[in-house]
C-alpha cells in the first residue's frame, strides 16, 4: 500500500503553481486546445451559476412584500366618511369598510368571525359581546365598551337621523366592563347577530358634537379609525371630494396591509372611470352592468373578478291585480332564465328559482327552472286567452262588463280600475274615433290615457270642467269625470280584449335589458307587455308606496342570516313594507314567524325549505336571477379572493392580503 502511495505522489507536483506560473499553462496550449480549454471552463461556471440558481429556486418561494401603491376608482363622492351614515351611499360604505372594523364579520365558507369582539353569548332575549384585549384607535386610545355603547345609543336617538336606527330600535344597551357590554331585546330573535357586524365610532372624538352638527363634522372626513387604513391625505375641488390617501393604521389590530399607499380616485360618472382605467390612472374599479365585462377585459392589464351576493332579482306581480294564480304561472314558465342571464348578464350571474337563494347559502333545497313554453301556451288558451290577427293574446269575453268607477286615477295609476276607464273610453271611441285613437287595455294611466281624458272631459265641458271652473282638460279622473264615464258605460259590451301588461322597474340599463328580454320571450307565447321606467327616487315614492303598478322588476337582498319576513310576511304589504307581491298566506306568516325565533340552525334550515315550498306553489313572482359583483384589478395587483359577500364593500374584507411587491423566502 505505501509503494502504491509513494507511485501516486511521484506524478503530483512538489507544490500548487502560482497565478504567474499558471498562465503559462494557457500559452502552452495550441489554438484548438485554448478554445476548448475556453469552453470548458465558461461551461463550468455558467452550470455553477445554473446550479445556485436553481437551488435557490428549488427552496424558496415567492411571498408577499411590504410596500407599492394601488389606486382605486369609484364612481360618486363621499359624503359622510362615518359609519353611522354610510348605509345611505355606496361610496361612504366603501371608503368606511377599508377605515372602520366590524364587531364582527362574516363569509359564507367560515360564517361569522370575531373581529372587534372575542367572545358572544346569547341568552334568550339578551347578548353579551366581549372585546379584544388590547384594541386601540389610529390615534393611540383604547376601543372600550363605551364606545360601543356610544355608537349604538347615537344611532338610535332620532335626532342623529342614522339609517340605521331601524335595526336597532327596541334594544337596550349597557355596559358590563371596560370590555363587555349587554344588549337587551324586547324579543329573542336569532336574526340579531347580523346587526352586530356593526362599524364603532370613537366616543372621545364624538361626544360633544351636537346632532345638527354631526353630519357637517370635520372628524366625517379627517376619521379617528380602528380598521387596516387610516387617511394620510385628500384632494377636495369645490363641494366634492377627488381622492384620498390611505395608510397603513399603525394601530389596528390585524395584519398589517401590505399595500403601503392605498389611493381613492373618485369620478362623476362611469364613462370618467373608464377612460381612467385605460390611461393607466387607477388600478382597480367596480361595474355594475356584466355585460362591460369582455370590453374592459379585452385590456389585458385588468383582471376581472366575480363576487356574489345574497341578492336576487325578480318580477314581483301584484297579486291583487294580477289575482289568477293560473296566469302567473303561464307567465312565469314563459321564462328562460338562462338565456335572460346571457343575454343581458352576459352569462355573469346566477339563475334563481326560490325567495331564499339556497344556492348562495349552501342549503340542500336548491329548486330546479321551471321553463315549459308548451304549458304556459296550454294554460293561457285554456284560461280564455287566444291568438288574433296580429299574433298576440286576446281575453275572450262573451257578457257584458259592468265597469266600476269609484276610484280617482292618475298618470302612474295601475290595475284594474285602470282597465275599467280604458274599456270604457275604446267604446265611446266607437262613435268618436279622435277621443282615444288606437287605445288599449293596457292597465296603466300613461299619457295616451291622459290625453284621451283631457279629450273626453272636453267634450262634455259643461258636466265635468265647468262647475268646477277648469277652461280645459285636467287628464285626472276625479268625481265629475267619474261620474260621467258612470252615465255612459255602466254597462258596454264587451269583446275580445287585447292582453297586455305592464312591467315597471327603475330607469337603470340592467334592469330595462332585464325587462326587455322578458318582453321579447313573452312575445313567444302571445303576450303583449309594455315597460315604464322611473328614477329611483320616483319609482319609491309613486309606485312603491302606494303599490300602483301591476307588476314590478326589482330586487331582494338579505343578511348574513337569510330572513324573509320582511318580503313576504302579510304585515308587511302596506306601503311602509317590502313585500312588494302583496303576497298573503297564514301558512307562510306562521312558518316566518316560526323561524325568527327559532335557535337551532338545522332546524332553521327545515323551516326555511317550507316558506320556499309555500310561496312557490302560488306564484306571486318571477325569480330571475342574481347578478355577479365584478371588480376589476390591475394584474399587478395579487392576494385578491373572490368569494361570496354580504354587499360591494365586503369585496375589502381581506384587503391586507392584497399586495403588488413579492421576495423569496426558504420554504
Amino acid at each position: 500500500m505505501s509503494k502504491l502511495k509513494d507511485s501516486i505522489r511521484g506524478f503530483l507536483p512538489k507544490r500548487l503553481p502560482s497565478w504567474s506560473q499558471s498562465q503559462f499553462f494557457v500559452k502552452v496550449l495550441n489554438r484548438e486546445e485554448r478554445a476548448l480549454f475556453y469552453a470548458l471552463t465558461l461551461i463550468f461556471f455558467v452550470s455553477l451559476i445554473g446550479f445556485s440558481y436553481s437551488l435557490y429556486i428549488n427552496n424558496t418561494e415567492v411571498a408577499p412584500a411590504y410596500g407599492g401603491t394601488y389606486t382605486e376608482g369609484m364612481v360618486g363622492h363621499p359624503n359622510f366618511v362615518n359609519p353611522i351614515y354610510s348605509a345611505a351611499n355606496d361610496v361612504d360604505r366603501d371608503v368606511v369598510g377599508l377605515l372602520f372594523s366590524g364587531l364582527i364579520d362574516y363569509n359564507f365558507n367560515d360564517g361569522f368571525e370575531f373581529n372587534l369582539a372575542e367572545d358572544i353569548t346569547e341568552e334568550g332575549d339578551s347578548y353579551t359581546l366581549k372585546l379584544k384585549d388590547g384594541l386601540k384607535w389610529s390615534d393611540g386610545e383604547s376601543i372600550t365598551a363605551e364606545d360601543v355603547a356610544f355608537t349604538v345609543k347615537v344611532i338610535q336617538d332620532p335626532d342623529y337621523r342614522s339609517p340605521l336606527r331601524p335595526d336597532w330600535i327596541g334594544v337596550r344597551v349597557e355596559e358590563v366592563s371596560d370590555l363587555e357590554i349587554s344588549f337587551e331585546l324586547d324579543q329573542a330573535s336569532p336574526m340579531f347577530i347580523n346587526k352586530l357586524s356593526l362599524k364603532v365610532i370613537p366616543k372621545h372624538i364624538w361626544q360633544d358634537v351636537t346632532p345638527q352638527n354631526f353630519l357637517l363634522s370635520s372628524y366625517s372626513i379627517d376619521s379617528v379609525v380602528s380598521g387596516p387604513y387610516q387617511i394620510a391625505g385628500k384632494v377636495i375641488s369645490g363641494d366634492n371630494m377627488q381622492a384620498l390617501n390611505l395608510k397603513p393604521n399603525p394601530n389596528y389590530h390585524g395584519k398589517t396591509p401590505y399595500i403601503s399607499n392605498f389611493n381613492i380616485s373618485f369620478f362623476s360618472s362611469k364613462e370618467e372611470l373608464v377612460s381612467a382605467a385605460k390611461k393607466g390612472q387607477i388600478d382597480g374599479f367596480a361595474v355594475i352592468n356584466p355585460k362591460n365585462y369582455q370590453q374592459i377585459t379585452s385590456d389585458t392589464r385588468f383582471k376581472g373578478y366575480r363576487f356574489e351576493f345574497p341578492r336576487y332579482f325578480a318580477l314581483f306581480f301584484n297579486n291583487q291585480v294580477v289575482d289568477d294564480i293560473n296566469i302567473r304561472k303561464a307567465l312565469t314558465l314563459a321564462i328562460d332564465k338562462n338565456k335572460l342571464i346571457e343575454d343581458v348578464l352576459s352569462g355573469r350571474g346566477r339563475v334563481v328559482n326560490s325567495p331564499i337563494i339556497p344556492e348562495i347559502y349552501n342549503f340542500d333545497f336548491g329548486v330546479e327552472a321551471d321553463f315549459n313554453l308548451t304549458e304556459a301556451e296550454e294554460i293561457l288558451e285554456s284560461s280564455g286567452f287566444i291568438l288574433n290577427e296580429n299574433g298576440f293574446r286576446s281575453k275572450v269575453v262573451r257578457e257584458e262588463k259592468e265597469l266600476s268607477f269609484d276610484k280617482d286615477l292618475k298618470v302612474g295609476s295601475q290595475g284594474e280600475a285602470v282597465r275599467d276607464l280604458q274599456r270604457c273610453l275604446i267604446y265611446l271611441s266607437e262613435t268618436d274615433q279622435d277621443l282615444f285613437p288606437n287605445g288599449t287595455v293596457s292597465g296603466f294611466y300613461g299619457q295616451e290615457t291622459r290625453d284621451a281624458v283631457n279629450n273626453f272631459q272636453e267634450k262634455y265641458h259643461e258636466e265635468i270642467l265647468a262647475p268646477g271652473g277648469f277652461s280645459s282638460g285636467t287628464g285626472m279622473v276625479a268625481k265629475g269625470t267619474r261620474a260621467k264615464l258612470s252615465e255612459l258605460c255602466q254597462e258596454i259590451p264587451s269583446e275580445a280584449e287585447d292582453f297586455v301588461f305592464t312591467i315597471t322597474t327603475v330607469d337603470q340599463p340592467l334592469m330595462i335589458q332585464m325587462a326587455e328580454s322578458i318582453k321579447s320571450q313573452w312575445e313567444l307565447v302571445g303576450v303583449k307587455s309594455e315597460i315604464i321606467t322611473y328614477n329611483q327616487s320616483s319609482l319609491e315614492r309613486e309606485i312603491i308606496k302606494p303599490r300602483e303598478y301591476e307588476m314590478i322588476l326589482f330586487g331582494n337582498a338579505y343578511e348574513a342570516i337569510p330572513d324573509p319576513f320582511p318580503f313576504w310576511h302579510s304585515s308587511q304589504v302596506t306601503e311602509f313594507g317590502l313585500n312588494l307581491s302583496l303576497y298573503q298566506n297564514k301558512d307562510t306568516d306562521t312558518l316566518l314567524e316560526m323561524l325568527r325565533v327559532e335557535t337551532e340552525s338545522e332546524q332553521k334550515i327545515v323551516v326555511l325549505e317550507k316558506i320556499q315550498e309555500t310561496i312557490l306553489e302560488k306564484y306571486p313572482a318571477i325569480f330571475l336571477c342574481s347578478v355577479d359583483y365584478l371588480h376589476f384589478a390591475s394584474d399587478k395587483i395579487l392576494g385578491i379572493n373572490p368569494a361570496s359577500i354580504l354587499n360591494p364593500s365586503h369585496r375589502f374584507l381581506e384587503v391586507e392580503d392584497w399586495y403588488t411587491k413579492t421576495k423569496r423566502i426558504i420554504k
